[in-house]
C-alpha cells in the first residue's frame, strides 16, 4: 500500500462515528465531530487528530496515531462517550471504506482533563495498522 492520505482517513473514522450516532459530522451547524481541532463551540464536541506513528518495516504513514479528544459538561457524560467510542474503534478492522487495516486502543476510557472554559475533555488514543485485511 502506498501512503495514506491521512485526512481522508480521519474523515473516514469521523463518518463511522457519525453512522454509529456518537455525533454530527459534515458542512452542517449541528456539526460537532471535528478533524484537528477542537473548537470552544459547540460545548458537546469531539477532536479527532492523526500523526504518523513510528516506524516499523513499513511506511510510517500506514501505522498511524489516532487520539480522540471527547468534551463534554460533566464528567460521567464525557466518560460514557469515552466508553462508547472506545467500545467502537476497540480492535476493529476495516471500518472505513477505503482503507483496510486493524484498529486498536492504547488505555482503557478514563483519562481526562479541564478546559479552559471548565469543561472535562476525555482522552483516547489508538494505533491504527493500516494496508491489511
Amino acid at each position: 500500500m502506498g501512503q495514506v492520505n491521512v485526512g481522508s482517513w480521519l474523515a473516514e473514522i469521523a463518518q463511522y462515528m457519525h453512522s454509529n450516532t456518537l455525533g454530527v459530522f459534515g458542512n452542517t451547524p449541528t456539526a460537532n465531530i471535528f478533524l484537528g481541532a477542537l473548537p470552544d463551540s459547540p460545548v458537546l464536541a469531539f477532536g479527532l487528530f492523526a500523526t504518523g506513528g513510528p516506524y516499523y518495516t513499513g511506511d510510517p504513514l500506514n501505522h498511524l496515531e489516532l487520539q480522540a479528544l471527547i468534551r463534554r459538561t460533566k464528567n460521567i457524560d464525557g466518560l460514557q462517550y469515552a466508553t462508547t467510542l472506545f467500545n467502537l474503534l476497540d480492535d476493529k478492522w476495516n471500518i472505513t471504506p477505503s482503507f483496510n487495516g486493524r484498529i486498536t486502543p492504547q488505555h482503557r476510557p478514563g483519562p481526562f482533563f479541564i478546559s479552559a472554559a471548565g469543561y472535562p475533555v476525555y482522552t483516547l488514543n489508538f494505533r491504527a495498522v493500516l494496508g491489511r485485511s
